[in-house]
């Protein structure tokens, strides 16, 4: 019987939908999270949507992703097993509150879990420039790590949270690295959106194993896993007692001597 396939949806904005060179191409990082997970787990057919629209705002998120589920039918076996969310990018750009923000993303986890879908939720990446004292790019950098720290805070049954944000860092990265994966100030190149699939792979990879162990449950215990215990020593054990001379069946002197040793 063959195993049912892994579906996934990603989901988001321009940066899901793979938006690069002004609009002129689309390479959403998919391709790369499907090969990934394919090399990760030999034999398991992945199938991987993508619903990322540009412009979009965590506002429409939940209908957006409603009007999804109900196209795409009721039967569970239709239903995506996860759902990789990202967005705020929008939001942060138009001065949206970060609780605001997350409030709009909270919805739209909470929407997925009550489908039977788990949810992995990235945090908003960086914008490519350098910020400098004062400035407002400081001021978005600001709501920005004020809505991410919301999103690693957030707990949930059937939730995860990847922190992107900190894994493709800007600012961190070496200058030839910033060069290959970045387009414009907001959008990735191909490579960049390839190397997105991958440490969103990694990420997933890594929450799919756990489970599987969780689910395998515990190493059953035999005997050469069960160390022997060792004997405690007490004091005078090896001590050899007039009373223990002669024939074990001599009861007349009213007492036996008895040591540890013998009880072992």
């Amino acid at each position: 019987m063959a195993l049912r396939p892994l579906r996934i949806l990603c989901f988001g904005d321009s940066l899901t939908a793979g938006y690069t060179q002004d609009g002129l191409q689309y390479h959403p990082y998919r391709h790369a999270l499907r090969r990934k997970l394919r090399e990760a787990f030999p034999g398991l057919e992945v199938e991987i949507g993508e619903d990322g629209m540009d412009g979009g705002l965590t506002q429409h998120f939940s209908g957006r992703l409603r009007t999804l589920y109900r196209e795409r039918g009721t039967p569970q076996d239709s239903i995506f097993d996860w759902v990789i969310v990202l967005g705020g990018t929008n939001d942060l750009a138009i001065n949206a509150r970060p609780e605001a923000i997350f409030e709009n993303l909270e919805r739209t986890w909470a929407f997925a879990k009550m489908r039977k879908t788990k949810v992995l939720a990235l945090t908003v990446p960086e914008l490519a420039l350098l910020t400098q004292p004062g400035g407002p790019i400081n001021r978005v950098n600001e709501r920005r790590n004020e809505l991410n720290s919301l999103i690693l805070g957030y707990t949930s049954q059937n939730f995860h949270a990847f922190d992107f944000k900190n894994a493709f860092s800007y600012a961190a990265m070496p200058p030839d690295d910033r060069r290959r994966y970045w387009d414009d100030a907001v959008h990735f190149s191909a490579a960049g959106y390839d190397r997105m699939g991958e440490l969103v792979a990694e990420s997933l990879v890594s929450i799919l194993k756990a489970e599987e162990h969780a689910a395998a449950g515990p190493e059953p215990t035999t005997l050469s896993t069960v160390r022997p215990r060792k004997r405690k020593m007490f004091r005078d054990d090896d001590i050899s007692f007039d009373e223990e001379k002669g024939a074990p069946d001599e009861l007349r002197h009213g007492y036996v001597v008895v040591r540890r040793v013998d009880l072992d």
